[in-house]
């Protein structure tokens, strides 16, 4: 264990015996695919193993990682005024003619633990659409038996209703509801460098012992995304027309074992979209970022909007996620990006610790994301705050419909609505984006604030 690691390690809930061995088989997992492809994978790959890998990545794990009791609390649940209030804006997409072929059909992507299907499920079924298909998107055989659980004890008699998926049906129209599924998505993570002039914090020439590898890693916390890198730098990186350069950090190996950041030159893709980002930018931001600057970019996001749209021949696509528009994501005070782990409601920057045992997020770039889906088809329905969005479609009428006794539950959901809406906590952060393909009259909640 580094020294950073450490530093974080000791300020967080000590994980158990068993937890540890899976951790440290996941690790093992990791490090042997690193040595299979010659000593380096991109992030994005090891963020996709430490998440995903079947039997030992963090979503894998049948452990608790939603609610009080696990990593972090989603909105759903916080309370059922959630759903019920996203059912408001799902019924009249619903009963939009372009969807009366085959009948109304909620698809959705990553369910978490059941309880947004469960709170749309009732609320659509008191809506007056008996005949409604839901379907789930879920890759995962432990959280698909989780959301049967909680459906067998919330929505019981509407389970019949509800049928898994691992893939997109081929061809299909409905709606499609996600909420914090493109934060999972696993990102590259760039940093790019200014050319002649320009100094540049970091740098790596040469191999790094082992000795130097951890003196680097003895930095403080903040810094230690920055500072803690090993290995080679090869020639060749792609160079800006002012000299820049950009490149790809990835996960190596420092003597004794232990993952370490090394950086390598960015392929063509990687410096296309860094300069994508940069020219809509404008020069005077683009211009004002640190050397040097370090972010992420999500291609998952992107294909899996452009997959959706091959599909989807009718319907909307609603979106919650916490994130920001492009000038707000790559403004230069955020020179260190948006990754972040989380674990037993406590948040670091340490995605080498624990492996399989951490969430590891990255915030959504909904200019990119809106780029990718109109590029593919799809027209933006609107974008606004969580706040905004709950707003306008009616969760304080919701909250006003409970009855008042008992006077404790009452107060339960009127501070979790307040939770849900406050700029202070998520209402600010959280954003959402919806698009649409072949709607007659598409109808959204996104007036105030969009």
């Amino acid at each position: 264990m580094t020294l950073s690691h450490s530093r974080i390690a000791h300020a967080l809930p000590v994980p158990s015996a068993e937890a540890l061995k899976a951790s440290e088989q996941l690790t093992a997992h990791i490090t042997a695919e690193i040595g299979r492809v010659g000593g380096w994978i991109p992030f994005s790959r090891y963020m996709e193993m430490a998440l995903y890998e079947p039997g030992l990545g963090y979503y894998s794990n049948p452990g608790m990682v939603f609610g009080s009791a696990g990593d972090f609390v989603t909105a759903p649940e916080l309370t059922p005024l959630f759903g019920a209030t996203l059912a408001r804006q799902v019924a009249p997409w619903l009963r939009d003619p372009a969807l009366a072929g085959d009948g109304p059909m909620v698809l959705e992507v990553g369910a978490g633990t059941g309880m947004l299907a469960a709170q749309l499920l009732n609320a659509l079924d008191n809506a007056g659409f008996s005949g409604l298909r839901y379907r789930i998107l879920e890759l995962s055989a432990e959280r698909r038996e989780q959301q049967r659980q909680t459906l067998m004890s919330l929505a019981p008699g509407l389970l019949p209703r509800v049928q898994w998926l691992t893939d997109f049906p081929e061809r299909f129209a409905g709606v499609v509801v996600a909420n914090e599924l493109l934060d999972a998505m696993p990102v590259q993570i760039f940093e790019w460098r200014a050319g002649k002039g320009g100094s540049t914090r970091g740098d790596v020439k040469g191999h790094a012992s082992e000795k130097a590898a951890r003196d680097m890693s003895g930095a403080g916390v903040e810094d230690a995304p920055a500072a803690r890198t090993a290995g080679t730098v090869a020639a060749g990186v792609g160079v800006g027309p002012s000299g820049e350069q950009v490149y790809e950090m990835g996960v190596g190996l420092a003597d004794d074992g232990a993952f370490v950041w090394v950086p390598r030159p960015a392929d063509a893709a990687l410096n296309g979209a860094v300069a994508t980002v940069r020219a809509e930018l404008g020069e005077v931001q683009a211009a004002a970022w640190p050397t040097p600057y370090r972010s992420e970019i999500c291609p998952a996001q992107q294909g899996w909007i452009r997959t959706l749209a091959e599909r989807m021949t009718a319907g909307t696509v609603l979106l919650l996620d916490y994130g920001f528009a492009a000038p707000e994501y790559y403004h230069p005070q955020r020179s260190q990006g948006t990754l972040m782990c989380h674990y037993r409601h406590h948040s670091h920057t340490e995605p080498f610790l624990w492996p399989g045992l951490n969430d590891i997020t990255a915030h959504v770039d909904f200019s990119g994301l809106a780029r990718a889906a109109t590029a593919a088809g799809f027209s933006l329905l609107g974008y606004t705050s969580m706040a905004a969005f709950l707003m306008n479609a009616g969760v304080l009428d919701e909250l006003a419909e409970l009855p008042r006794e008992p006077e404790q539950f009452w107060f339960a959901q009127a501070q979790a609505v307040q939770q849900l809406i406050s700029e202070a906590e998520m209402g600010a952060l959280f954003k959402v984006i919806a698009f649409e393909r072949g709607m007659q009259a598409p109808v959204s909640a996104f007036g105030f604030g969009d």
